[in-house]
This record gives C-alpha cells, structure tokens and sequence, in this order.
C-alpha cells in the first residue's frame, strides 16, 4: 500500500475542512545505509537469543516428554487395575451370585440341595 494511498481520506477529509489550504504531501524517506545495518543487527541478535533460549530448554522439554509418557503408562496400568476390581466387587457383591459364592467358599448346601460324589469321573 502506497503512503499517499493510506493517507488520501484524511487529506480529503482536511480539503473539505479548509478548502483553501493547500496540503503539503511529504514523501516518505527511504531509511539510510546504517539504519537498515542497525536494524538487521538487532534484528540478528534477537533472532540468535531466541536461538539460545530454545535450545536451552530443549532439554526439559525432552524430559518433560519422558515423564509424560511414564505417567501415561502408569494411568493405563492403573486404569486396567480399577477395571479389575470394579469387575471383582460386581461378582462379589451381586446379590444374585451370593449364594452360590457362599456356597462355592464354605461347601455348604442349601436345604433343596444333594451332596452328589463321584466315584468314577464322568463319561
């Protein structure tokens, strides 16, 4: 975009204001040799800063990585783990498993049941 170009609603906007005024239209300077030196300067030291501090923390990065995936590791070995005993305490607690439960960890019979044994294995 041209400097007049951005400039050209206010200068109309100022002709209105003050039609005989005449405005003065400055054109744009063009930066010197040692400006342009300075600013790439500057420009090159902020750049190698960040340069420096990003592979100053690369390192906790990487290790902040590795623990990461360590305690994804640990949540699904635990998670696997909750699951497990969510299942036992539904089988254990289930109160239409708990007779045969009781049953299968005392031996006892309900009084509509026989004792049955086996002399010789089944065919």
């Amino acid at each position: 975009m041209d400097y007049n170009e951005h400039h050209k609603p206010r200068q109309l906007a100022l002709t209105r204001l003050m039609p005989n005024r005449t405005v003065v239209r400055r054109q744009p300077t063009v930066p010197s040799s040692r400006e342009l030196g300075w600013g790439f300067a500057i420009q090159t030291l902020i750049a190698a800063g960040m340069v420096v501090a990003l592979a100053r923390l690369w390192p906790y990065y990487c290790e902040q990585q590795q623990r990461q995936r360590v305690l994804e590791t640990e949540l699904t070995r635990t998670e696997t783990q909750v699951q497990a005993l969510q299942q036992q305490f539904q089988r254990t607690f289930d109160p239409r498993r708990q007779p045969r439960l009781q049953q299968a960890a005392t031996q006892q019979l309900q009084p509509h049941q026989r004792l049955v044994i086996w002399v010789s294995p089944p065919r």
